[in-house]
């Protein structure tokens, strides 16, 4: 008795359903191929592997923010502190990948390297270019703070910080000062 007549349906098991359904690929002839579950399951473990580890990079650089340096220089180093080895060096205009961000430190991976490394929000701070003729850069966030120097008008200060109008700037000497925003 055949199983049409006994009615009953002959039900197949993995192996037999991935041997019945492989297909291969060869001389541009598709053939059949008994292909095990087994052999499935590591074609695909493998194949994914393969492409998440193809991919990460490529993922991990597009959700991640592109930066400028605007720092002449800044240190790139093994961790979020200044007293992390300097392992590189990134230069003004250089374009990097924002990874994350802790206490101040960004987790970059430059555009050419597939190593990731630390340095410190300061050096992607904006540059800003003084609009006024001459202005006073100060100690502290007010009119009456003392006089650190006078910038002319096209000159550039890297904002570090801001306060009630009032930026705190880096000068291209590396000295910290205050500036008033109506000067930009």
């Amino acid at each position: 008795m055949d199983k049409a007549e006994s009615g009953i349906e002959h039900v197949m098991n993995l192996d037999e359903e991935f041997d019945t359904y492989g297909i291969k690929q060869a001389n541009g002839i598709t053939e059949a191929k008994r292909v095990s579950v087994k052999q499935m399951l590591a074609t695909g473990v493998i194949g994914s592997l393969v492409l998440v580890l193809g991919l990460w990079p490529a993922a991990e650089q597009s959700s991640a923010e592109q930066i400028t340096v605007t720092a002449h220089y800044g240190n790139v180093r093994d961790t979020p502190d200044n007293s992390g080895k300097v392992i590189s060096r990134v230069k003004m205009g250089e374009i990097v990948y924002k990874l994350a961000e802790k206490d101040g430190w960004f987790h970059i991976r430059q555009t050419d390297s597939e190593t990731t490394a630390w340095v410190h929000r300061s050096v992607f701070s904006p540059r800003l270019q003084v609009g006024v003729q001459l202005a006073n850069i100060r100690q502290q966030p007010t009119a009456k703070g003392g006089i650190v120097t006078r910038l002319k008008k096209g000159d550039y200060v890297t904002k570090t910080g801001e306060q009630e109008g009032w930026y705190q700037v880096k000068l291209d000497s590396g000295k910290t000062a205050w500036a008033h925003s109506s000067i930009f």
